[in-house]
């Protein structure tokens, strides 16, 4: 997290895909639900670095 003028923080997500063994909770991956809540959380419509496309 880096700090931001008045008391406010810019928190980066940074998310590695490539294996996507670790995303997966009894059988069902996890990736594209977790990039969901968090778009939807923080109201991002498009990811600044990058793309959704192979999700």
């Amino acid at each position: 997290m880096l700090p931001l003028p008045d008391n406010q923080y810019l928190e980066i997500v940074t998310v590695f895909h490539t294996d996507r063994t670790p995303w997966q909770r009894q059988g069902v991956d996890q990736l594209k639900p977790f990039i969901e809540a968090i778009k939807s959380a923080l109201k991002i419509t498009s990811p600044t670095w990058g793309n959704d496309a192979k999700l």
